[in-house]
């Protein structure tokens, strides 16, 4: 049987080509090209798989940790399933299973063009994130279906989610990953370049997540990223926004200072404020988004972080442990823990941890700015969230750090050399 090169070598398709639409399906996982009953479309990953037939061999140029995290991960995941998921007819324990693999295949697929077009690359992300956000602004300020078919069933209750309270869907299913994807986009884009140009599109970003999505998830997340960056890069600046807080509370500061009334967010943060005890049980969403983040976690713990397996039997009984066990909960997600990293600590415990540790060690050492380092530090905690790393996103910031590193890695009189089949081989 002729393997895919052959195919494509005989049709002269250019894997450059291949590679493009590889980045724009990334960019636009929602976008239903195929009517589907998920959230994501699976087209990122077949052609990820595709083309790693085809550039396999630049696995085996990545530092020693990198290619351990993205062979490990994989590795884990097909014992695991093999171990705990017979008799193997669970739609859902494949969707699992995707946790592990797809990160393998897409980063690789990735990584390579991105290796031969960083330019083509870069300015594929930049029209990416502008399209999201024209988008956004045409659904906050004209109208709220505006592009909503594209995304199939999932685009039918834009006017309700409006109506509720939320921001706009953008070319999402939901605000929340709306915010998110956009986040992720952004932090991909900090890590690609670094100019005037770029960093006004990050900016963008942000404000897009914050204004147009009105996620409370992403200023959750954002928040806590600000905070890490200020504790560790610059303390100073601790004693200066307590200071700031302080004031703002002792003037009667509430989030109308910088939210729009009747937005969800406003509701969520000025209750917060008014009573800082009441974070899990004013809102449902943030409760089982937020408590069923933490009763993952806490179960990790409590378990001392064993594996519980791949089976959906095993979520559901530990469901059911976890909602008697903590009365707080409102309700848990009944398809799998609700946490990207979550669910790999919840199935593969300990053993999954050094994996995660490398990838997120390789996305958070590179030398940026300010705002780009907020973003990367944001990162961790949108995969701790209901966002899974099966996620094309999550695979597109892994292959982003990659590139970068092998540009740190290069000599300075290289930096402006476009391939990077040299400093991909760097070991760390």
């Amino acid at each position: 049987m002729r393997d895919f090169a052959d195919i494509l070598r005989e049709h002269r398709i250019p894997a450059n080509l291949l590679g493009a639409l590889l980045l724009l399906l990334i960019a636009f996982p929602y976008v239903q090209l195929v009517p589907s009953a998920s959230y994501t479309q699976p087209f990122p990953l077949l052609l990820g798989a595709l083309l790693f037939s085809l550039h396999s061999r630049l696995l085996w140029r990545l530092p020693f940790t990198d290619r351990a995290a993205l062979i490990g991960l994989a590795v884990l995941g097909c014992t695991i399933f093999l171990l705990t998921c017979v008799p193997y007819t669970s739609p859902q324990e494949y969707k699992y299973l995707l946790n592990y693999v797809s990160p393998l295949f897409v980063t690789i697929a990735a990584l390579r063009y991105l290796e031969r077009n960083p330019l083509a690359g870069r300015r594929l992300l930049q029209c990416a994130i502008l399209t999201w956000v024209a988008v956004a602004a045409i659904q906050k300020l004209h109208n709220p279906t505006f592009a909503t078919a594209l995304l199939g069933q999932w685009g039918e209750h834009s006017l309700d989610i409006i109506q509720s309270g939320r921001g706009v869907l953008g070319l999402a299913p939901e605000p929340t990953h709306h915010a998110f994807h956009i986040l992720v986009l952004a932090a991909c884009l900090a890590l690609l370049d670094g100019s005037r140009r770029s960093r006004g599109l990050l900016l963008l970003c942000v404000a897009d997540a914050l204004a147009l999505a009105a996620s409370s998830s992403a200023i959750l997340v954002l928040g806590i990223a600000a905070l890490i960056w200020l504790t560790f890069c610059r303390s100073r600046w601790i004693l200066l926004a307590l200071a700031v807080a302080a004031l703002g509370w002792s003037m009667g500061m509430s989030a109308d200072w910088f939210l729009a009334q009747g937005s969800r967010a406003h509701a969520l943060i000025s209750e917060v404020l008014a009573d800082p005890t009441s974070l899990m049980s004013i809102d449902y969403s943030l409760n089982i988004r937020l408590g069923g983040l933490s009763s993952v976690v806490l179960d990790a713990f409590r378990n001392a972080f064993a594996p519980h397996g791949m089976s959906t039997q095993a979520w559901e009984s530990a469901r059911l442990q976890l909602l008697a066990d903590m009365p707080w909960l409102m309700d848990l997600s009944t398809v799998g823990p609700p946490s990207g990293i979550g669910l790999l600590l919840f199935q593969a415990g300990a053993f999954a941890a050094p994996f995660i540790w490398l990838i997120f060690r390789r996305i958070l050492c590179v030398r940026t700015g300010m705002i780009e380092r907020v973003l990367l530090l944001a990162t961790p905690f949108i995969f701790l969230s209901q966002y899974y790393i099966s996620a094309p996103s999550f695979s597109l910031l892994y292959a982003c750090a990659l590139w970068r590193f092998g540009m740190q890695a290069l000599p300075q009189a290289d930096m402006q050399q476009p391939s990077l089949s040299a400093p991909v081989a760097a070991q760390s």
